[in-house]
Parts: structure tokens; sequence; C-alpha cells
């Protein structure tokens, strides 16, 4: 959280601050999941994933990410617990209200994704998406890196619920990102 990535973001007063909060407490509760599942970890998670949907949409990624992960990895199991229902049910009622919202005002949020794509993403190729990524040099080599210890690595294996939520995170942030992107 106090990461000069983030700190960054922060001086410009955006919602994203909150997003970056709620996505970093979702990882830290994988990690602490990873090692008990107790409920109350289920609880934090659906927390941190509520007030993130209050934040932004994209948290809905990090959603995603995470359901992948469990079907992929020894965490598939804990869906026949209470655990992952409890967080789903409480990230649903905390985040109702920015749902409810958007469906009552006729979803502007896709308003804005494809405003954001005519006038943004259209302009970006996918070589400069790339270059941009290899200009960001030791926070993408470190999180690369980071990803490919909790994947691979035998001290890791208890983790590897984090690593398949970040390794899904990334595909379908660069999914998206790429459908957005005319590929020149």
């Amino acid at each position: 959280v106090c990461s000069s990535d983030l700190l960054r973001s922060s001086v410009l007063f955006q919602p994203v601050v909150l997003d970056q909060f709620a996505w970093t407490l979702g990882f830290y509760t994988l990690a602490r999941l990873s090692r008990t599942a107790e409920i109350r970890w289920w609880m934090v998670l659906g927390i941190a994933t509520g007030f993130g949907l209050l934040a932004k949409f994209t948290i809905g990624v990090f959603g995603v990410a995470v359901v992948g992960a469990l079907l992929i990895t020894r965490g598939v199991t804990w869906l026949r617990d209470r655990g992952p229902w409890v967080a789903l049910t409480l990230a649903a009622v905390i985040g109702s209200p920015s749902v409810m919202g958007q469906l009552t005002l006729g979803m502007p949020v896709l308003g804005y994704l494809a405003e954001l794509r005519q006038a943004q993403l259209i302009r970006v190729s996918a070589g400069d998406f790339i270059m941009g990524q290899v200009m960001l040099g030791p926070t993408s080599l470190l999180a690369a890196g980071g990803v490919l210890f909790l994947l691979a690595a035998r001290p890791a294996r208890p983790f590897r619920l984090l690593g398949w939520t970040a390794a899904l995170r990334s595909e379908e942030h660069t999914s998206e990102l790429q459908s957005h992107v005319r590929i020149s």
C-alpha cells in the first residue's frame, strides 16, 4: 500500500486509491486464507471486495480471478464450505448500492468504457502497450518474478491460490485491454 506505484495515484484524489486498497487487502486476505481457511478471512475478503465495488467495478476482475484460481487449485474444496459464499454475500450486499445505481441509471459505466475505447485506447497499439509495460522496468520484472515464484517454487506451494489469482488477473486485464486496442 505504501509502494511508490500506489502513492502517485493518491495525489490525484481519484477513486483508484480505494480500488488499489481493496485489491491489496484482497490479495493479503488470499495469503492469509492460504495458511488458514478461517471464516474471518473469508469475511474480510467479502468486505474488501464489497467496498471495492463501491469505488470501481475493476474489482470484478479480481473477483473473477479469485473464482478461477479457486477452481484450478486445492481451493476448489473450499467451495463446499460456507466461507466463499459468506464472502460473496458480503461483497454483494456492501457493493449493491453501486450496482443498483448503475442498473437504475441504465449502466452509464458501459457508455464510459465505450467513450474511453474510442477516445484513448484506439490510439494505443499492442506494441505501444507492451513497450509501456517494459518501460515500467523493475516493477514489471518484480511482479512477473513474484507470480512465477508463487506458481512454481516448492516453498510457495501453500500460496498457489494467490499466484493463480495474480496470473489470471494479469491475463484478464491484458486480454480486456487488447480487445480494445487495434493491433498494428
